[in-house]
């Protein structure tokens, strides 16, 4: 079965990005007294350290002229069992994981669609469930 993550993972196989974070410099980034970003090396993908040391992985893009930003999740340096073609956005992930779900919002807003967007009406409908 061909998923977005099967997809994903091809196009970030081909794309010839040079990554500037790995799990060790994460692991180095200190909060300091105001949020900082870090950016993974141009290709999109960025880390927010906040005052009180949590780790953000985030996405700005562009869709009809207008900025958006999609916190992909929350930097978890230990890999779960988790089933990779199902990893929704927002919850704990790898720097791996992390740029699996990079290359599946660069799908979705090449399409035309808001992965932020999307990631909103997923939790609307769940709470209203």
């Amino acid at each position: 079965m061909d998923t977005s993550v099967d997809r994903a993972r091809v196009g970030l196989a081909g794309a010839k990005t040079r990554h500037g974070l790995t799990e060790a410099k994460l692991r180095e980034l200190q909060p300091g007294e105001r949020t900082y970003k870090v950016s993974d090396g141009g290709n999109g993908l960025y880390v927010v350290v906040s005052p009180s040391g949590s780790r953000w992985f985030r996405y700005d893009y562009h869709l009809g002229g207008r900025r958006e930003t999609l916190t992909i999740g929350r930097h978890e340096p230990v890999a779960r069992q988790v089933q990779r073609s199902h990893l929704p956005y927002g919850m704990d992930v790898t720097l791996e994981e992390a740029r699996l779900l990079l290359a599946r919002a660069g799908i979705e807003v090449s399409s035309g669609r808001s992965p932020a967007r999307a990631k909103v009406e997923q939790r609307i409908e769940v709470a209203d469930a």
